[in-house]
């Protein structure tokens, strides 16, 4: 669909949409391949559908490259955390979990948590 658009600027050329501007500069860093790519906040003005591909990209990108992504994301949905094998979990500036994606619910369980439906 936007095979031969021109990514654009924010002043005179439109281009492509936010989320495919997106999605072009985590393929460009991707270009680079180095073992570790870092990423700060790029659901900014994404709807989650977005974030959510572009994490799944992501993802089979570091395991096809065998590299390390580290992400950070402001509250994303489950579905998108579900992309990734470990999580940090921040609260004020404090860690409140850190290992496996997969143990995050048991582990608020066992402090007596529970999960609230959505």
């Amino acid at each position: 669909r936007v095979k031969d658009t021109f990514v654009g600027d924010q002043s005179t050329v439109r281009g492509v949409s936010g989320g495919e501007k997106k999605r072009v500069t985590v393929a460009e860093m991707f270009c680079v391949g180095t073992p570790v790519v870092c990423c700060d906040e790029i659901s900014t003005g994404l709807d989650a559908a977005t974030t959510f591909d572009i994490t799944k990209l992501m993802r089979q990108a570091t395991r096809v490259r065998n590299s390390t992504l580290i992400v950070s994301l402001l509250q994303p949905p489950p579905e998108t955390v579900a992309n990734f094998d470990e999580l940090i979990l921040l609260s004020e500036g404090k860690i409140i979990y850190a290992g496996p994606v997969d143990y995050v619910l048991e582990h608020f369980e066992s402090l007596g948590y529970e999960l609230p439906d959505r």
